[in-house]
């Protein structure tokens, strides 16, 4: 290994994925390599449904374009130069790339081999794998598939965009702080945990005092309820009237325990405006709270939306 092509790659990492969470010069619309383990999924779950259709025909082509893909990505991707996967990347590829007539009897192989895939890839320690993949990386090119599959399984993982864009940030300013020590790559350890529990705030009104109790009688069912003068930071808020929903979300990142509030509210507002023919009765503020060191803390929801819009578009976009 030439030790000077694997620091210049290093350093171009630490700037390059921040370019990309980022999405400067449109590089997440060009991105082409997915989460190995959602793609997998995919493409298990469609060979299930394809082997109990009654009509099978199209999913069957479905199933091949799928696996078509599949074979792209496991051609291109990091792992493929580790010893822990190179084996069942291998196996895979070479049942995949066979004539149509032959991979049609080895349909089911694919499917073994897929499912045994996805579990090692599932046990495994995906961070550690791409730290000692970006520890022996000398192709700039290369280092560009390494970045768009990391972020794919961040994603995957559940981090929202917000929350990766800030963190990438942060590392390139101690980066320079520090001497430019590509040490700092091992830092990834730090998104090698598990969500935690965020109570997420939201202040809504009720715009009908005929529509007041049924809309409090179905958020209730989703969320904890209290009136303004019952909750303890209230005068955070302004307006006279209007209530507090909270809930508890399991999330790695604040922003994405927002953004999973906002999806909640909004399809109960919709959910109740469709019950009772209204529309628009509900209406929540456009910053969500949380508490941390016995303060409140707004976001505006908007834009996080827009964020967690985009997180899913990169999850499910080129994956079909």
């Amino acid at each position: 290994m030439d030790e000077n092509k694997i620091l210049k790659c290093q350093k171009y990492y630490i700037f390059k994925i921040r370019d990309i969470v980022n999405n400067s010069f449109h590089t997440l619309e060009e991105k082409r390599t997915e989460c190995l383990i959602q793609y997998l999924e995919l493409s298990i779950n469609t060979y299930d449904e394809y082997r109990k259709a009654l009509d099978p025909s199209k999913l069957k082509r479905a199933y091949e374009g799928l696996i078509e893909g599949l074979d792209f990505q496991i051609q291109h991707h990091p792992f493929r130069k580790l010893d822990l996967y190179k084996n069942d990347f291998t196996h895979l590829h070479k049942l995949i790339a066979l004539s149509e007539s032959e991979r049609n009897k080895e349909l089911h192989n694919i499917y073994c081999a897929m499912v045994c895939l996805k579990k090692k890839l599932c046990a495994a320690d995906i961070i550690g794998d791409y730290i000692l993949c970006l520890e022996r990386e000398e192709v700039f090119g290369e280092m560009d598939i390494l970045i768009e599959a990391l972020i794919s399984d961040l994603l995957y993982k559940g981090y929202s965009l917000a929350y990766l864009i800030e963190w990438f940030k942060n590392q390139q300013t101690l980066f320079m702080k520090n001497g430019q020590d590509v040490s700092i790559i091992h830092n990834l350890t730090e998104l090698d945990r598990q969500p935690i529990g965020h109570t997420i705030y939201i202040k809504f009104v009720i715009r009908s005092d005929t529509q007041l109790y049924p809309a409090l009688q179905l958020l209730q069912k989703q969320f904890i309820i209290e009136k303004k003068e019952d909750f303890s930071f209230g005068n955070m808020w302004r307006g006279e009237e209007y209530y507090i929903a909270h809930k508890e979300y399991q999330a790695l990142d604040i922003t994405k325990a927002v953004s999973m509030a906002a999806k909640e509210f909004g399809e109960t507002k919709e959910l109740f405006d469709m019950w009772q023919g209204v529309q628009g009765c509900i209406r929540d503020d456009q910053q969500y709270g949380w508490v941390e060191n016995n303060r409140l803390n707004l976001i505006m929801v908007k834009k996080r939306i827009m964020l967690r819009c985009l997180d899913m578009w990169i999850r499910t976009t080129r994956a079909k």
